[in-house]
């Protein structure tokens, strides 16, 4: 006990000067934390040797920074910019992560250490950059966009947390589709729990507030967490899953914002005690074993994060001077990353955990010089695309720009999507159940005697139960009908809308061609590049939009043959 205590204090000294002296660089606090874990940790000065210490703090501190993070989730600000925040992060998490595993594969790692580092290096930190744009830059337009990015980035990283905490060794080594099945299993587990305990700890925290006590508000949330914790590896999942839900179902609830600002000071402890513990896990040798590797990685990881951010942003309606800063702002590897990268380790050929902690050092130290110096960055990446080789580029972003006003909350193809959606699924369920009742009463009663009648009384059942069946069988038909229409209309409306039937036409009919070919084409290239079976499934995005074009040719094409001249003589000649 001794022990523990004594080294509790070494971390929070230590932590302490760390800090210290990132600020006096005006550098990110991590910086600090994880150099000076790494300095009094037991590959270095040994200052701190328990094993089993280092990695209680870290395996604590972890879950409780999961659990602040949770509390900053915000799923109504991440739904009002949901579709622009979604494929700001598909793209630059695609690309990063397409080019590191790539990268991976051709410095001779296996395909599991290939996609381990893929998966680290394409999640930007959301501690850092809170960090970097707090003060000066806290009042940009683009940073209420770049945090639901970091959201749904934080959920992607929770799930891909779950699934290598839940995975033995061997089945991460033998990656097949069967080892991702943990994954559905992880956002189902979330789903649930959210409508389980969302009302039970709305009902406890309202309880607790009656007391009047800000501590007992702030005990309280932090009991929902380790509650939810210790569901979270009675499950087999990591303690943070649990810590993140916690923290995302404390914050939901309107009480808990009377003492939400009391958990500033907590969260800077907690991420003090995790990257400090974190630093300590670092290893010298190993990192210098790896220098290459490891020099390569970051190289990588700046460069990929900066074109993915950049062109993405850009393409969703920033103009180069705020897709430069945004993408400055997104270099960096953090929380997630080493968390993953911990629960990672046993599956890894490599010291995956020295390697990660040496990327956030340099790539956090990157982002915050490289930002401080934007106004000077910025007249250099003009100068390397000039004004006219970026028009393609701004079509194509006044494009999806229309699309993602149309698509998202408040915009027509919004609307039409939920209320379209609300019949669809209001008259396939009632359909669903007049064909189960049917079925019941048709075919399976009289065979286990619950139903005594003659066979014309079961046909009678059958006849009732089809007519029935038509009038919500067909509103629900009309209303994947009024869907696709509205998704047609989303992805045509700028240009193809305006243009004769027969150009439009020809136009869907052509992006029909692409897009199937694409969809055809990337299981093709992913399996030569070695890549699980799992992802081939990316293709169903590529052939989905295809129908779209396809059927908007067909229906284009109708009208065309509906008001063709020869269609109309005809008329007249019956007439």
């Amino acid at each position: 006990m001794h022990n523990i205590f004594t080294d509790m204090g070494l971390i929070l000294i230590f932590s302490l000067i760390g800090s210290i002296i990132s600020l006096r660089y005006r550098s990110p606090t991590v910086i600090g934390l994880l150099l000076a874990g790494a300095l009094v940790g037991p590959h270095a000065l040994s200052i701190v040797q328990s094993g089993e210490a280092i990695e209680i703090f870290s395996e604590l501190g972890g879950a409780l920074l999961l659990f602040t993070i949770g509390v900053g989730f915000s799923i109504s600000n991440m739904v009002r910019q949901s579709f622009r925040a979604l494929m700001i992060t598909a793209f630059k998490m695609g690309l990063v992560f397409l080019i590191s595993y790539l990268f991976s594969l051709l410095f001779g790692l296996p395909v599991a250490d290939a996609l381990i580092i893929g998966f680290v290096l394409s999640i930007t930190s959301t501690a850092i950059f809170a960090g970097l744009v707090k003060d000066e830059f806290k009042n940009r337009p683009e940073v209420k966009l770049l945090f639901s990015v970091l959201v749904i980035e934080d959920i992607v990283g929770v799930v891909i947390l779950t699934f290598f905490s839940s995975m033995k060794v061997e089945a991460v080594k033998s990656i097949s589709t069967g080892v991702f099945v943990p994954i559905a299993f992880s956002v189902v587990f979330l789903g649930i729990a959210y409508i389980i305990f969302e009302r039970l700890v709305r009902r406890f925290m309202w309880h607790v507030d009656n007391l009047n006590s800000s501590d007992a508000l702030i005990l309280a949330a932090f009991s929902v967490a380790f509650v939810l914790a210790f569901v979270s590896h009675m499950l087999g999942l990591s303690f943070g899953i649990g810590a993140f839900l916690g923290g995302s179902l404390v914050a939901s609830v309107p009480v808990f914002k009377k003492v939400e600002h009391l958990l500033v000071p907590f969260n800077t402890i907690f991420a003090s005690f995790f990257f400090f513990s974190v630093g300590m896990l670092f290893d010298w040798k190993a990192a210098l074993g790896a220098i290459w590797l490891l020099l390569a990685l970051n190289i990588i990881n700046l460069l990929a994060k900066f074109a993915g951010t950049y062109f993405s942003t850009y393409l969703l309606g920033f103009d180069s001077k705020s897709a430069a800063f945004s993408a400055l702002a997104m270099l960096s590897v953090g929380e997630f990353s080493i968390l993953i990268a911990k629960e990672a380790a046993p599956s890894s050929s490599i010291d995956v955990v020295s390697l990660t902690t040496a990327i956030v050092m340099i790539s956090a130290f990157f982002s915050s010089r490289l930002l401080s110096r934007e106004r000077t960055i910025y007249p250099f990446l003009s100068s390397l695309f000039p004004r006219s080789e970026r028009t393609p580029f701004r079509r194509l972003s006044g494009y999806l720009r229309n699309l993602m006003l149309y698509l998202e909350p408040g915009g027509r193809g919004f609307r039409r999507f939920l209320e379209q959606g609300s019949r669809l699924i209001f008259y396939g369920l009632l359909a669903a159940v007049v064909a189960g009742l049917t079925f019941i009463f048709s075919s399976i009663a009289p065979k286990t005697g619950i139903l005594v009648a003659g066979a014309a009384m079961y046909d009678v059942v059958r006849i009732v139960g089809l007519l029935l069946f038509i009038a919500p069988f067909s509103a629900a038909v009309l209303a994947i009908k009024e869907i696709l229409e509205t998704a047609a209309e989303a992805f045509l409306q700028n240009e193809c809308s305006a243009l004769e039937t027969g150009k439009r036409a020809k136009r869907a009919l052509s992006l029909f061609a692409l897009f199937f070919f694409t969809a055809f084409i990337i299981p093709i290239i992913f399996a030569l590049i070695s890549l699980p079976p799992i992802f081939y499934s990316i293709a169903a995005i590529p052939f989905a939009i295809s129908i779209l074009f396809l059927w908007d040719a067909s229906r284009t094409a109708a009208f065309i043959l509906r008001e063709s001249p020869l269609k109309r003589r005809l008329l007249e000649r019956r007439r």
